[in-house]
């Protein structure tokens, strides 16, 4: 077994985690048995190109960081720019929520959160189901 094969799995494990899906939900999502996707994290079966595009497209991450990383956590696809008109609607949602919560967050948590929210709106997640989530502040990812 490589070392590098087992990085590789790694990070296909923190994708997985990332993506809070169990490895049954996971491995159905991309279309492969859960004892394949055990097989992949672990290092002991090399990941396929066409594996490997179906993770970065499903789950929006960096191909190149699958494949080299370094960094433990999902690293995203790199998108051309900002919308200012979704950041405008992320600080909105937040906004809205601390408000009606009447929370204090520093400017930190504060600009994480509505990353955070950017990248849920980015991902066409309904902004219904936002508000829920945010009220977990801590807890988004």
């Amino acid at each position: 077994m490589d070392s590098g094969d087992v990085a590789v799995g790694g990070r296909i494990n923190a994708v997985r985690v990332h993506s809070q899906l169990s490895s049954k939900d996971f491995a159905a999502s991309l279309d492969i048995s859960p004892s394949a996707l055990y097989n992949y994290e672990k290092g002991v079966r090399n990941i396929s190109a066409s594996l490997l595009i179906r993770i970065a497209k499903k789950y929006r991450v960096d191909p190149f960081w699958v494949m080299e990383g370094p960094e433990s956590s999902p690293r995203k696809q790199r998108r051309p720019g900002i919308e200012l008109k979704t950041l405008r609607m992320a600080y909105d949602v937040v906004s809205d929520l601390l408000n009606r919560e009447d929370l204090l967050l520093t400017d930190k948590e504060a600009c994480e959160l509505i990353f955070k929210t950017y990248e849920r709106f980015d991902e066409n997640i309904n902004p219904d189901r936002i508000d829920p989530e945010l009220a977990n502040l801590g807890r988004i990812a």
